[in-house]
C-alpha cells in the first residue's frame, strides 16, 4: 500500500479528532499531545504540525480562537439560525436561572450553553445574552438573589449609589442589553429609578413596607424625519401622534437618567415636549456632557 495514503488517512484522523474535541472544550497544545498520545501509536509533538491540523480546521471554514493559549471553537460547519423568539427563548432561560438558580447550577447552565453556541451563526450569537458568564466571574450573581427577594419581600432598604444615600421601595430587578438594573422608587420624591446593580451597595433594611402607590412620571417627547418613519416603540411608550415624519410618544415610569441617556442619541430629530422637570434634567444632562470640553 502506498505510504502516502497511509499518512494522509492518519493526517485526517487527528483532524477528526481534533475537531470532535474543540467541540466539546477548549485546548491547548499540552491538551492536543496527550489527545494524540491516548489515541495513535505514533505521536506528534511538534507544535508546527499541531498548528497545521487547526490551519486545516480555519480552512474548511471554521473559526478557531487562540486566547489564553486555548483554542476554542467559534463557529461548526452547519449554522442554525435562530428566529426572534427562538432568541427570546434562551434568553428568558438564562435570566430564570440568574433569579432562581444557585451558583452550581448558573455553572452548568454556562458551561452547555458555551458547547451549543457554536452551532448558531454569529448573528444569533450576538442576540443571546451573556449575563450567567457576567455572574459567575463577580458578586452580581449573589446581588441579583439577595436584591430579588427584597423585591418579593416589599420591605424599604436604604442604599447607597453614586456616593448618594436614600431609601427606596424595591420592586424588580431588570436585564437590559446585558446590563442588570435594580428598578426602585426613591421614597423622598416617590421618582422610579433603576439603578446598576453592580454599583449598588445595600446599607440596612428598614422596618416600613412597601405602599406600592401609583403615581405620574410620564415624559413625552418628539421625533421627527428618517427617526419618525422608522422607529420601533419600546417597551412602556405609547404613540399619542402619527404621522409620515413625526411621531409623539409617551413612556410611562422610565428612569430619567436612562432615558436622557438613550433620547441623547437621537440628536436634533427628537424634541422633549414634558414635563418640564425632565426638559431642566435633560438640559443639566447635556451640559455635564459639554462641559467636558470646556477650557
Amino acid at each position: 500500500m502506498d505510504n502516502s495514503l497511509l499518512k494522509s488517512s492518519d493526517s485526517s484522523s487527528r483532524v477528526a479528532l481534533l475537531l470532535r474535541e474543540l467541540i466539546n472544550r477548549p485546548l491547548d497544545y499540552d491538551d492536543i499531545i496527550k489527545l494524540f498520545d491516548e489515541k495513535k501509536k505514533k505521536p506528534v509533538y511538534t507544535k508546527v504540525a499541531l498548528s497545521k491540523y487547526i490551519n486545516t480546521l480555519r480552512t474548511l471554514g471554521l473559526q478557531i480562537k487562540r486566547s489564553e493559549k486555548k483554542y476554542t471553537l467559534l463557529t461548526f460547519l452547519y449554522q442554525i439560525v435562530l428566529t426572534d423568539k427562538e432568541v427570546q427563548a434562551f434568553n428568558n432561560l438564562e435570566t430564570t436561572v440568574l433569579k432562581y438558580g444557585t451558583r452550581k447550577e448558573m455553572s452548568i447552565y454556562y458551561n452547555l450553553k458555551v458547547k451549543i453556541l457554536k452551532f448558531f451563526d454569529a448573528e444569533s450569537q450576538k442576540k443571546l445574552s451573556n449575563y450567567v458568564q457576567r455572574c459567575l466571574v463577580t458578586k452580581l450573581g449573589v446581588k441579583i438573589n439577595t436584591f430579588g427577594k427584597f423585591c418579593d419581600d416589599g420591605q424599604n432598604i436604604k442604599i447607597r449609589y453614586k456616593g448618594e444615600i436614600f431609601t427606596v421601595e424595591p420592586r424588580q430587578i431588570l436585564f437590559i442589553d446585558n446590563d442588570v438594573y435594580f428598578e426602585c422608587i426613591d421614597v423622598k420624591n416617590l421618582k422610579i429609578r433603576k439603578l446598576l446593580l453592580e454599583k449598588v451597595t445595600f446599607i440596612k433594611l428598614l422596618p416600613q413596607k412597601n405602599k406600592n402607590k401609583l403615581f405620574s412620571n410620564s415624559v413625552i417627547y418628539e421625533i421627527t424625519d428618517r427617526l419618525a418613519r422608522n422607529y420601533k416603540l419600546k417597551e412602556g411608550e405609547t404613540s399619542l401622534v402619527e404621522e409620515e415624519n413625526r411621531k409623539v410618544i409617551k413612556v410611562e415610569k422610565e428612569d430619567y437618567e436612562l432615558l436622557a441617556k438613550r433620547l441623547i442619541r437621537y440628536k436634533n430629530y427628537c424634541k422633549i415636549l414634558q414635563p418640564v422637570e425632565f426638559q431642566k434634567y435633560f438640559e443639566n444632562f447635556t451640559d455635564k456632557i459639554l462641559s467636558l470640553y470646556e477650557n
